[in-house]
């Protein structure tokens, strides 16, 4: 299928961490490891106070 991708995230980390997805309609980034198109994402450590 055409320009179909898949993020798939699995097991766990420490310190625990998540993904944070942006989508900007006026970017159009190449494939990469941290976005295509209009989408990018990026890891986030948790912030525990």
């Amino acid at each position: 299928m055409r320009n179909f991708h898949r993020i798939i995230v699995h097991g766990q980390t420490t310190p625990m961490e998540w993904t944070k997805f942006t989508f900007d309609p006026t970017k159009n980034a190449p494939n990469g490891l941290d976005a295509y198109g209009p989408f990018s994402w990026s890891r986030q450590k948790v912030a525990l106070n």
